[in-house]
């Protein structure tokens, strides 16, 4: 009985030892991903790539008579695409209310595709439609 008792008590110990493993190496691949999609959205290569995107949405952006004067990636929503890619959003002006969710991946070749936009904030949106209208 006690013989019993001790190896389904070590069989246990055993599992829950190996699923903290499991747990702790997923939690480690997961943080080591987010840091390396972090580093390629912020650089060079791809802030090029988000100037020339902002450019295209407004001729003056990133100047003091565009509407897009500046931006800031949000780092909190930096995620993997299920179908490949990473998503993001950029704070346009400091203001959290003008975004633009982008969807950076590459092309067959490997290089990231020039059209990262995905989807616009209505305010922004608005705003750049006006100034189009002009």
């Amino acid at each position: 009985m006690k013989k019993t008792l001790i190896i389904i008590t070590s069989i246990v110990l055993l599992i829950v030892i190996g699923i903290g493993i499991k747990i702790g190496v997923d939690k480690h691949m997961k943080n080591e991903q987010e840091k390396e999609m972090t580093e390629i959205v912020h650089s060079e290569e791809v802030k090029r790539i988000f100037e020339d995107s902002l450019k295209k949405l407004d001729g003056n952006a990133l100047t003091d008579q565009g509407i897009i004067k500046k931006y800031q990636v949000n780092n909190e929503t930096i995620k993997a695409n299920p179908m490949g890619g990473i998503n993001g959003q950029i704070y346009v002006n400091d203001d959290k209310n003008l975004t633009i969710d982008f969807n950076l991946d590459k092309d067959s070749s490997g290089n990231f595709d020039s059209d990262i936009v995905s989807s616009i904030a209505g305010k922004l949106s608005n705003k750049l439609e006006l100034k189009r209208s002009e």
